[in-house]
């Protein structure tokens, strides 16, 4: 520690990061109103940057093959997402740096229209390296960083100045090799509207052509977030870059992070990072499902179709949790059990919907059939799991009812006409007895069983 550094922390002379959420500031004023979500044209104009081989890779155990990711790289273009960030300098040496520099060159074989992205730290190795990645792929997009906020300039004794001219250096570096460079700090939803103003004045002076929001440690609330958005797209139209797209990384530490991805959209952001399930870092990051689902329902309520394949979304996410080796969520957002019901009094009407349609379908009322089956899938879900590539799960349980049990049937492939009043009452008992849901397999075994 310096003896400049001690006597500032002596004197009382400790830094206060900016709060984008409350604090006021003569070069950003408080924000009076914020849309409630974005308008349609406003979606549609987003694009989402997927994060899942880079941040999402920080909170799991063990780091993929390259195998995997490359399958996973698969599904995310399928799904209609064509920019992957795929790793921060991670040093020379070791397994992961050559995992990246392979996903990269595979990518640039297979995948020639999907845009990889690295972080680059604005230092001399971490510039070196993207350098090298960049003759792996000519498509490669940089994202130059430093950190910003007071906290961090304290402890790693840096100086605005330093900061502004590694930066400056660092983007030079990459547009001479022809690498098309993302400006972005960390910590920026804690750094002053002055200093952010320098940062951005910097970065755009010396190349980059898109400058990136990070909510590190998701301190931003809503209206933090829409703030700091508008103060960004404001400062750019002034100093004559509009053309400057801007990007929002958030985190999920306060439970803000879907909201804040849909206010920044309504306040001018242009990318959106995500990743399946929100898995990262400590609270994790901003979940891709949820950001498609809601986006997709704000379109379908003006008949706008969605941009991505919805029914790749559950795939998705089964893969990321394989490759991660992480746990499915029971609950949540498209969790294991997001579709799965065991209540009779959810089930009667599913059972009647079912009914109903049958009884269209029978009189060649093939519209109305189908507007009625979807009907029925929708009754007690606001996701159709159809649409995200899954389907209903009945299980029968201490709550269920007849209807329960004839659905459940059918799922199991059985017949309807056989199924007795005295079996489906036996099965009902047996769940109640047990105070719990039956397995799939118990409750194969109750609906065939002749005596009892």
């Amino acid at each position: 520690m310096s003896k400049e550094l001690i006597a500032k922390l002596k004197s009382g002379e400790l830094p206060l990061d900016f709060n984008w959420n409350t604090e006021t500031s003569p070069e950003s004023p408080q924000i009076d109103f914020i849309p409630a979500e974005p308008k349609p044209e406003q979606i549609l104009n987003i694009r989402l940057v997927s994060e899942d081989l880079r941040d999402g890779l920080h909170g799991v155990s063990q780091y993929p093959s390259v195998s995997d990711m490359m399958k996973y790289i698969s599904l995310l273009h399928d799904l209609g997402i064509q920019r992957i960030t795929v790793g921060v300098y991670p040093g020379e040496g070791n397994k992961i740096n050559l995992a990246i520099k392979r996903v990269l060159s595979n990518m640039k074989t297979h995948f020639p229209k999907v845009i990889p992205i690295v972080l680059c730290l604005a230092t001399d190795a971490s510039v070196k390296w993207t350098l090298k990645c960049k003759e792996l792929n000519p498509n490669l997009e940089a994202l130059v960083f430093m950190g910003s906020s007071p906290s961090r300039l304290l402890v790693e004794e840096w100086e605005q100045d330093f900061v502004l001219n590694q930066l400056a250096w660092a983007i030079t570096m990459m547009k001479e090799a022809k690498i098309k460079v993302i400006g972005g700090t960390e910590h920026t939803t804690q750094t002053p509207p002055e200093f952010l103003k320098k940062i951005i004045s910097t970065m755009v002076k010396n190349g980059a052509s898109n400058f990136c929001i990070a909510d590190t440690i998701g301190i931003s609330r809503p209206v933090g977030t829409y703030r700091i958005v508008k103060f960004v797209k404001q400062y750019l139209k002034e100093i004559k870059s509009e053309n400057v797209l801007v990007e929002w990384h958030g985190h999920r530490d306060m439970g803000n992070d879907v909201e804040n991805a849909l206010v920044a959209i309504s306040a001018g952001a242009d990318l959106i990072h995500t990743v399946a399930r929100g898995i990262g870092e400590r609270t994790g990051n901003t979940p891709l499902e949820s950001v498609i689902i809601n986006c997709s329902a704000i379109l379908h309520d003006f008949n706008i179709k969605s941009p991505w394949k919805m029914d790749k979304l559950l795939p998705i996410l089964s893969s990321y949790n394989k490759i991660t080796h992480t746990h499915a969520p029971n609950y949540g957002v498209l969790g294991v059990r997001s579709h799965t019901t065991s209540l009779g009094i959810h089930t009667a009407a599913m059972l009647k919907a079912k009914k109903l349609s049958r009884e269209a379908k029978a009189s060649k009322e093939h519209l109305l059939a189908e507007k009625l089956e979807k009907m029925g899938r929708r009754i007690y879900t606001s996701v159709d799991p159809f649409m995200v590539g899954g389907k209903h799960a009945i299980h029968v349980g201490p709550w269920s009812g007849v209807s329960t049990v004839i659905i459940a049937n059918l799922e199991l492939g059985g017949d309807s006409a056989k199924l007795t009043d005295v079996t489906i009452q036996h099965v009902l008992k047996t769940a109640k007895q047990l105070g719990r849901e039956l397995t799939q397999e118990e409750l194969r075994k109750l609906l065939t069983e002749e005596n009892f």
